[in-house]
């Protein structure tokens, strides 16, 4: 895969990321996993590729170094 679909890839996940941030807060909040091993869940609920739920994730993580 070029740059291009991996920047077009992850630019699909930036623009929702206020949602994906609220759906780990609450996951978090329900107990139902560590968020360590949240990936699947992300998968799951908005169809997104490993790489994007990753992406989302550690995104999401930094967010609390702030």
């Amino acid at each position: 895969m070029g740059m291009l679909y991996e920047y077009e890839e992850m630019y699909d996940v930036e623009y929702d990321m206020k949602r994906y941030f609220e759906y780990l807060k609450s996951l978090r909040d329900s107990g139902v996993t560590n968020m360590y091993g949240a990936t699947p869940y992300l998968e799951a609920e908005f169809g997104m590729s490993k790489k994007q739920a990753v992406f989302v994730l550690s995104r999401w993580m930094e967010s609390f170094r702030r």
